[in-house]
């Protein structure tokens, strides 16, 4: 995957769409951590995004609204190396699993695609437990990111935890991308006008994982969408 982005890395930056420009272009709306009267009350997902870190994977299968019900098994395969808060290191390669979900949004669209990454398959075979949050989905070989290679960083240093929810218009042709932090779905990509939603093998996702116990690791990959 060739990737060239548009900013020096070492630019430090407060806004997601800023730092990675590729979702500016596309019509990114994303919503900062608002401030409340009661300054001690975080918004929600607030906590679990100081815990996460940036990473792109590509989508190892077709995934397609018309067939995909929730529990069909999904993967995608990481792409440079990614070090988890807790010192965890996901090897490029490593392969992230989860599954079509219900979408606990309830977005409205003809068409729409829930996706829960869960837990990332390590090539000894290790399993490794995350929460995964969609911030950005690309058609295969989209020329975004070079900054995700083997070294590790300076990729960790783009991430901007005050960003908890992301709204990427036209994600793909008349298809959305919404996604929150705090929600139990990875990301939810719904059409605003009669395309059926379709993700094809290759699909670039840019993500932000944390490390998650297998007991805080829920489920929503159950039910109807």
């Amino acid at each position: 995957m060739t990737r060239k982005m548009g900013v020096s890395l070492s630019i430090a930056a407060t806004s997601f769409a800023f730092i990675f420009p590729a979702l500016a272009q596309a019509g990114v709306k994303s919503s900062q951590n608002d401030t409340t009267a009661d300054s001690s009350v975080a918004a929600p997902g607030a906590s679990e995004a100081k815990k996460m870190v940036p990473a792109l994977a590509a989508l190892s299968g077709v995934v397609d609204a018309k067939t995909a019900g929730p529990g069909q098994p999904i993967q995608a395969v990481l792409h440079g190396k990614v070090k988890l808060k807790d010192g965890t290191q996901l090897p490029s390669g490593t392969v992230l699993t989860g599954a079509v979900a219900k979408d606990d949004m309830q977005l409205e669209g003809p068409s729409k695609l829930a996706l829960l990454f869960t837990s990332a398959k390590l090539k000894n075979g290790n399993i490794v437990p995350i929460k995964a949050t969609i911030m950005g989905v690309y058609p295969p070989d989209n020329d975004v990111y070079e900054p995700w290679e083997d070294t590790g960083t300076p990729a960790l240093q783009l991430w901007n935890s005050t960003v908890l929810q992301m709204d990427q218009i036209d994600a793909l042709k008349g298809v959305d991308l919404r996604s929150d932090i705090a929600s139990a779905d990875s990301g939810v990509l719904v059409s605003h006008k009669k395309n059926d939603v379709k993700l094809v093998r290759g699909s670039e996702l840019v993500l932000v994982i944390a490390p998650q116990s297998a007991d805080q690791n829920g489920t929503t990959a159950s039910g109807t969408m």
